[in-house]
């Protein structure tokens, strides 16, 4: 497969019609799809549903979509790696992780970064542990960023601990009646609609803090970012279950932060490919962040 026709099939995709992408690529319509059939009968399957004025993917076509963004993703990231003039530090350092107070450390070390190279432009991609570990292996990420116990295998990444930790707790309503506490216990959640993190409720710290009483919570839906599921806490909809710092909770916000009894608090590491030549705006970023790290005064140890 080119990827010329990848990013053609791409453009369909996005584009929702042949008609469309063709006048996108100012190419012509026969033309292309021309290089849609072929590229169909390379692979000996069906990409795309044909209706009379759209197209929608097969299940074979959602996988090569997919699977292209990620080619394409990676040719991109190493063509502009290998482009790079060396003797002046550029290119993009691309960093996966999902939302965690620890990455403020990481933002002032990226944002020093480019204000001393200008000629280095930061990619940040929201994900879970999941999400990031797949694209570190699929070589589009340089670095990804796991909070909590995620295993990774230590033969295929080299993984370096922030001092930072992510402590738990639930945002609600400042005139909730649960906001007169300040600290949540296990019990004091037991009526309440949850909304919980969907990574959070797949690992056990979680699972073991509220062990006494799971069978009584009722938790009424997931999230991956935190950000709508704040907007349902504002409206009274739901507590929901998160980290610290993660959601605004100053004196002209409706919501509050009441961290959870006993503390429960996880830890944050950055994640790289052992065995993958870092670019120099990577090699840059990591030795800078160690040299941040040796000189940080860790936070007192929690109960």
């Amino acid at each position: 497969m080119e990827t010329r026709i990848l990013r053609y099939f791409l453009t369909i995709v996005q584009q929702g019609s042949i008609s469309k992408a063709a006048t996108y690529l100012h190419v012509s319509q026969p033309a292309l799809s021309q290089q849609i059939k072929a590229l169909e009968t390379t692979l000996g399957t069906t990409l795309f549903h044909r209706g009379p004025r759209t197209i929608t993917l097969t299940a074979k076509g959602i996988y090569l979509a997919d699977r292209a963004k990620e080619i394409l993703a990676l040719v991109d990231k190493t063509t502009n790696n290998l482009q790079t003039d060396q003797t002046v530090i550029s290119g993009n350092l691309d960093l996966g992780a999902g939302e965690s107070h620890g990455m403020q450390r990481l933002m002032a070390l990226t944002s020093q970064l480019q204000s001393d190279y200008p000629d280095i432009t930061i990619r940040l991609h929201s994900g879970n542990a999941a999400d990031t570990v797949h694209r570190l292996n699929a070589g589009t990420l340089d670095f990804g960023v796991l909070m909590g116990e995620t295993r990774i295998d230590v033969d295929q990444f080299n993984a370096l601990r922030l001092p930072e930790r992510d402590v738990w707790g639930v945002v609600l309503r400042k005139d909730a009646t649960l906001a007169q506490k300040s600290v949540l216990h296990p019990a004091d959640l037991v009526g309440w609609p949850l909304m919980v993190s969907a990574q959070g409720l797949q690992q056990t710290n979680l699972a073991n803090w509220w062990q006494a009483v799971s069978d009584q919570l009722t938790i009424v839906g997931t999230y991956n970012l935190v950000f709508n599921a704040a907007l349902l806490a504002q409206n009274g909809s739901c507590l929901v279950v998160t980290f610290d710092h993660l959601v605004n909770t100053d004196d002209l916000s409706p919501l509050t932060f009441r961290p959870l009894a006993p503390t429960l608090s996880d830890s944050i590491t950055l994640i790289w490919r052992r065995y993958q030549r870092l670019s120099p705006a990577a090699t840059l970023f990591l030795a800078r962040l160690k040299a941040n790290l040796a000189t940080a005064v860790k936070p007192p140890a929690r109960d």
